[in-house]
């Protein structure tokens, strides 16, 4: 996990993520990054024709804006792109900025 994210986690959220990990289906796990990850959904969900925030991590290693522009940013009709500065795992490392990202969203 420490290599996903781009700031310090909390130790009390640190523990419960690894906490968390532990008592993941592996099996499930498994099938998620041999298969899951994999599937192309494009026919049967695209294109999302309702606003949408996109809340893009900029030290994510791997689901940065780039990528996220190429796979996400084409099936969405009306996208508003924010980004917060963290990695891969913005709730845990980003908890203000992401709630404020979505208030402000919704109020608008």
């Amino acid at each position: 996990m420490l290599d996903r994210t781009a700031l310090p986690l909390e130790p009390e959220v640190f523990d419960r993520a690894c906490e968390d990990y532990a008592r993941m289906n592996r099996k499930a796990w498994d099938a998620w990054l041999t298969e899951g990850i994999y599937e192309d959904w494009t026919e049967r969900a695209a294109p999302i024709d309702v606003e949408t925030l996109l809340i893009v991590a900029d030290g994510d290693p791997t689901w940065g804006l780039e990528m996220q522009k190429k796979l996400t940013v084409p099936h969405l009709s009306n996208v508003t792109i924010a980004s917060v500065d963290c990695g891969h795992q913005v709730p845990m490392e980003a908890p203000q900025a992401l709630s404020d990202l979505i208030t402000a969203f919704a109020a608008s």
